[in-house]
């Protein structure tokens, strides 16, 4: 009897730039379909009092790495989450990045 080998789990950490180069095709002939936190409307008006850029969140951070790897922005559908913005309710998202490469 044969057993297929187990998925490995996925990693319990930020997606970063080296996980990416990691996993991402070479030739880069696929697209990416991006869900997970960006920088609320409420971090922006923060910031912006403070005098200061918001922090980037996941998908800053991800659109950024992407563009590193040479990804160009049609390549990439951003998945918006709409929730009413306070700072008490911007903890619990999904993050996810998936690509498709049956194009």
């Amino acid at each position: 009897m044969s057993h297929a080998s187990p998925v490995p789990a996925p990693p319990e950490s930020r997606v970063r730039l080296d996980l990416l180069r990691e996993l991402v095709p070479p030739k880069l002939d696929c697209h990416f379909f991006i869900c997970g936190p960006g920088i609320s409307t409420f971090e922006r008006a923060s910031a912006k009092a403070e005098g200061v850029e918001p922090t980037p969140r996941f998908l800053e951070s991800v659109l950024a790495d992407l563009g590193t790897l040479g990804v160009q922005r049609d390549q990439i559908t951003r998945i918006v989450r709409h929730c009413v913005e306070t700072p008490d309710n911007l903890i619990g998202y999904a993050r996810t990045i998936i690509w498709d490469t049956a194009q």
